[in-house]
C-alpha cells in the first residue's frame, strides 16, 4: 500500500473510533440523566414496589353493537420485589360479559394463577419472572428506566427530535433483553415523554410525581397504531414497601388440576370407537 493510501486508511480508522467513542459518550450522557431525573441511588436501591393503577381499555369493535369500541374499567395492583425476583398482578375487571376479579403471579420458583370469584389457583409452567407485569411494567415509566440502567450496554443514540413542543433525545435499548423500544428523554429534564415499540405501540407519559424520592409519571395514555387502548384514571406507588406475605397462595382458594398443555395435539377416549 502506498504511503498516501496508508495515511488515508489510518485517519479513516481513527475518526471510526472517535464516533464510536463519541456515541458511547452521548448514550451514557443522556442515561445518567434519565437515572438521576428518576431518583438515582433512591431508585436504584429499592427494593420492592407496589403500583396500584386505575385505567379505561378501549377494545376497537367490541362494543354493543358492531362498529362501537368497548370500554371497561380496569383496577390493577403490580407488586414487584427485586431482590428475590417475584411479581404478582392482581386484576379487578369491569366489562360487559361481567366481572372478575384474578391475579396471576411469579413466587420465585413457580408461576401462579387465582380466580378469587371462583375460589381456585392452578399452577402455570408458562408465567416466569420476565412475562409476569411485563405489561404494566411498560405502561410506568419509573419501571422502564429500571430495565434502561440495567441493560444500558444496549442503548442507541437516535438522534434528536421536537416532540410536544419540547427537544427530546431518542434512545433506543432492549427492553427485557429482547423488544426493541424507543425513548423519547426530555432534554431539559431527563423524564421519559414517550415510548414506542415496532409494532405500533405509544405510551404517552405526563404529570410527574415523587414518592420515597422516586419519580414516576401518574398518567399514562397507550396507543396502537393511532388508537387508544388504555387510559390511566389514576396511579400511586409505595417505595420499599413491606410485601412478606403477599405471593403466599390465598387460603379460601383451592387448587385445580394443572393447565392443559397445547403445544401438542391431544386425544382423549371418551369410549370405544369415540
Amino acid at each position: 500500500m502506498q504511503p498516501y493510501y496508508r495515511l488515508i486508511a489510518v485517519i479513516c480508522f481513527v475518526i471510526s473510533l472517535t464516533a464510536t467513542a463519541f456515541a458511547g459518550d452521548r448514550e451514557r450522557a443522556i442515561i445518567d440523566k434519565v437515572g438521576t431525573a428518576y431518583g438515582g441511588d433512591s431508585l436504584t436501591s429499592m427494593k420492592s414496589l407496589i403500583v396500584h393503577d386505575r385505567y379505561k381499555t378501549i377494545a376497537a369493535d367490541g362494543g354493543v353493537r358492531p362498529g362501537l369500541d368497548a370500554v371497561s374499567r380496569l383496577h390493577s395492583t403490580l407488586t414487584l420485589d427485586f431482590e428475590q425476583g417475584r411479581k404478582s398482578v392482581k386484576n379487578w375487571n369491569v366489562m360487559l360479559r361481567g366481572k372478575r376479579l384474578g391475579q396471576i403471579m411469579y413466587d420465585g420458583n413457580e408461576g401462579w394463577s387465582i380466580n378469587y370469584l371462583r375460589g381456585s389457583h392452578v399452577r402455570r409452567p408458562d408465567l416466569n419472572q420476565n412475562n409476569v407485569g411485563a405489561g404494566m411494567m411498560r405502561l410506568l415509566d419509573t419501571t422502564v428506566v429500571r430495565s434502561l440502567l440495567d441493560a444500558k450496554d444496549t442503548a442507541n443514540f437516535q438522534g434528536e427530535v421536537r416532540f410536544l413542543g419540547r427537544a427530546h433525545e431518542k434512545l433506543n435499548f432492549k427492553i427485557n433483553g429482547t423488544t426493541d423500544v424507543t425513548l423519547y428523554v426530555d432534554t431539559a429534564t431527563g423524564l421519559i415523554s414517550q415510548m414506542t415499540r415496532p409494532n405500533g405501540t405509544q405510551y404517552i407519559y405526563a404529570e410527574y410525581r415523587k414518592s420515597g424520592n422516586v419519580t414516576y409519571a401518574s398518567d399514562t395514555n397507550q396507543f396502537r397504531n393511532g388508537q387508544a387502548v388504555m387510559v390511566t384514571l389514576s396511579r400511586t406507588i409505595e417505595v420499599n414497601p413491606d410485601v412478606t406475605n403477599v405471593f403466599d397462595l390465598p387460603k379460601t382458594t383451592k387448587a385445580l388440576d394443572g393447565m392443559q398443555d397445547t403445544s401438542k395435539m391431544v386425544v382423549k377416549q371418551l369410549g370405544e370407537n369415540v
